[in-house]
C-alpha cells in the first residue's frame, strides 16, 4: 500500500474538509432562512429528502464506504492490485444495478409513498413534494456511486479529495437558491437543483478522478465474483437494521409535520449547528481512523485495533467535551449569528437555540459510537452495531409518536436515543476487553465525568453574575484544569502537540 499520513494527520485533514463543509452547510441554511424563513416552504425541502433517504439505506448507501474499505483492504494489504480492481468493478455494478431498479421502482410510487408519508402536505404543495422527491431520488443515485469511488481513496488513506465532494455539494444548494431568488423564484426546487449540479460534480465526478489517479480501473470482473458474495454478507446487516444513527435526521421530517409550520425546519436547523462539532470531532475522527482499523483488522492485529480505537476515542472526548460546553452554554448566541437576517425571526432564534442545547448535549456520545461502530464494522461484525441500533430504535419510534408535532419532544428523544445506543455499544465492544484495558477506560470515563460536574456548576455559578460567555469561558476552563488535576492524560498530551514547534 502506498504511505499514507498518520491517523492524527488524517483525522486534522477531514476535520478541516469536515469544517469547510459546515461552514457552507451554514451558508446553505442561512441562504434558505433569509430567503425561505421558518415556513411550511423550507419544510417542503426537508420532506423530499425523507424518501429517497430511506430507500439509500435499504442499499447500504450510508454505508457504502464502510462496507467496501474491508474488502478492497483486504485485496490491497496482499498486494493484489489485479484482484483489487476486479472486486471494485463486480461490487460497482452491483450496486449500480440495484440502485437502478429500486430508483425507477421508487420514482413510479412517489405519489403514493408521498401521500402515506406525508398525510399533512396537500393539494398543490403534495404535487411539488413528488416532483422534488424524484429530484432527490437522482441526488442519492449520485451519492452512492460517488461513495464507491471515494472508499478506494479512504482504503489508501487518501482524506482531501472525499472531502472536498461535500464542500462542492454544499456550494451548489447556496448557488441554486441565490440565483433562483434573484430570478423572481424564491422557491426550494431551485435549491434542490442547485444540489443535483453540486453532487455530480463533487459527490460523483472528482471522486471517480480521485480513484481513478490511485489505479483504479474498470476491468471484466469473474463470474461469480467472490466480492459481491463479501458485499453482501456486510451490506445485509447494514440494509435490514435501519439503526437509530440511521435514522435520526429522518425523526424531524416524519415526526414534525403534525406541529405548526416550520416545526421541522427549526429542528433540522438546531441539528444541522449541532452537526458541525460532530462532524468536526466525531465524524472526522471515525473517517480517518476507520481505514487504519481496516487494515489492522486484514492484518489480524488485534491488539492494536484496540489500541488504536482507545487512542482515538479518549482524544476526542477530550477535545469534544469543552466544544459541547461551548455550544450548548451560547445556543442563543450561535443561533442569533448563524440565522437571524431575513425571514427568520428573533422568536425563531428562542425555537431553534432551545432545540440546539438539547441536540447539542450528546455530542460526546456521538464521538463514542463514531469510533467504536467502525471498530466492529473493520472486523465484519456488521450484525453487532445493527442489533443494537435497531433495538433502540424499537423502543424510540413509540416515543416519538407519543411527542408527534412537539419540538422539543422530538429533540429530546433523539439525543436519548443517540446517548444510548452509544452506552450500549460501548458495553458490547468492551465486553470481551482485557481487564485492564476496561479498568482503563472506566477510570477515564470516571475522571472526565468529574471535570464535566465540576465545570458545569463553574458555568452556573458565573452565570449567576455575568453573562452567558463568562460562564462558558468558566465551564472550559475548570474543565481543562480540573481534568488536568485528575490525571487526564490526554489532555496535556493535546497541549503539548497544540503548542509544539513545527
Amino acid at each position: 500500500m502506498r504511505p499514507g499520513p498518520r491517523i492524527g494527520t488524517a483525522a486534522a485533514i477531514v476535520a478541516a474538509g469536515v469544517l469547510l463543509s459546515r461552514v457552507l452547510g451554514f451558508g446553505r441554511d442561512l441562504t434558505m432562512a433569509v430567503i425561505l424563513g421558518r415556513t411550511a416552504e423550507t419544510d417542503l425541502y426537508q420532506y423530499a429528502f425523507t424518501i429517497p433517504d430511506f430507500a439509500f439505506y435499504l442499499v447500504a448507501g450510508g454505508f457504502l464506504s464502510i462496507t467496501l474499505i474491508p474488502i478492497l483492504s483486504s485485496r490491497v494489504e496482499a498486494g493484489d492490485e489485479p484482484g483489487r480492481d476486479r472486486a471494485f468493478t463486480a461490487v460497482f455494478r452491483t450496486v449500480a444495478l440495484i440502485l437502478a431498479v429500486l430508483t425507477g421502482l421508487a420514482a413510479i410510487a412517489t405519489p403514493t409513498l408521498v401521500g402515506v408519508v406525508f398525510p399533512e402536505v396537500t393539494g398543490t404543495n403534495a404535487e411539488r413534494l413528488v416532483d422534488m422527491t424524484r429530484v432527490a431520488l437522482v441526488l442519492q443515485v449520485l451519492f452512492a456511486l460517488g461513495a464507491l469511488f471515494s472508499a478506494v481513496q479512504f482504503t489508501y488513506r487518501r482524506f482531501l479529495v472525499p472531502t472536498l465532494g461535500p464542500i462542492i455539494y454544499n456550494a451548489g444548494i447556496i448557488l441554486g437558491g441565490v440565483i433562483g431568488n434573484l430570478d423572481g423564484d424564491p422557491s426550494p426546487e431551485s435549491f434542490l437543483l442547485g444540489g443535483v449540479i453540486g453532487a455530480a460534480v463533487g459527490s460523483f465526478g472528482l471522486q471517480w478522478w480521485g480513484a481513478h489517479r490511485l489505479g483504479v480501473r474498470f476491468v471484466t470482473p469473474e463470474r461469480n465474483d467472490p466480492a459481491v458474495r463479501e458485499y453482501l454478507a456486510l451490506a445485509l446487516p447494514l440494509m435490514i437494521g435501519q439503526t437509530v444513527i440511521a435514522l435520526d435526521e429522518q425523526w424531524p421530517r416524519a415526526f414534525g409535520q403534525f406541529g405548526a409550520d416550520g416545526t421541522t425546519a427549526g429542528l433540522q436547523y438546531a441539528r444541522r449547528l449541532m452537526m458541525l462539532p460532530v462532524g468536526v470531532v466525531a465524524q472526522a475522527a471515525g473517517v480517518a481512523a476507520y481505514p487504519y482499523l481496516a487494515g489492522l483488522a486484514a492484518r489480524g492485529d488485534t491488539s492494536g485495533l484496540r489500541s488504536t480505537v482507545d487512542r482515538s476515542m479518549r482524544a476526542a472526548l477530550v477535545i469534544s467535551v469543552p466544544v459541547t460546553l461551548i455550544v450548548v452554554l451560547l445556543s442563543d448566541l450561535w443561533v442569533r449569528l448563524a440565522f437571524q437576517y431575513g425571514a427568520f425571526t428573533p422568536n425563531d432564534t428562542v425555537v431553534v437555540a432551545s432545540l440546539l442545547a438539547i441536540y447539542a448535549s450528546v455530542v460526546p456520545f456521538w464521538v463514542v459510537h463514531q469510533v467504536i461502530t467502525r471498530a466492529f464494522y473493520a472486523r465484519r461484525q456488521m450484525w453487532t452495531p445493527v442489533i443494537v441500533g435497531t433495538s433502540v430504535t424499537v423502543f424510540t419510534v413509540p416515543a416519538l409518536f407519543l411527542v408527534a408535532g412537539d419540538g422539543t419532544g422530538i429533540a429530546a428523544v433523539s439525543a436519548g436515543a443517540v446517548g444510548t445506543y452509544a452506552v450500549l455499544i460501548s458495553l458490547a465492544w468492551y465486553r470481551n476487553s482485557p481487564h485492564e484495558e476496561r479498568r482503563g477506560m472506566l477510570g477515564f470515563i470516571g475522571r472526565v465525568t468529574s471535570a464535566v460536574l465540576l465545570a458545569t456548576g463553574a458555568a452556573l455559578a458565573a452565570s449567576m453574575v455575568g453573562s452567558p460567555i463568562a460562564g462558558t469561558v468558566a465551564a472550559v476552563v475548570v474543565f481543562l484544569t480540573a481534568g488536568h488535576l485528575l490525571g487526564v492524560d490526554e489532555i496535556a498530551s493535546l497541549s503539548r502537540r497544540l503548542l509544539r514547534p513545527r
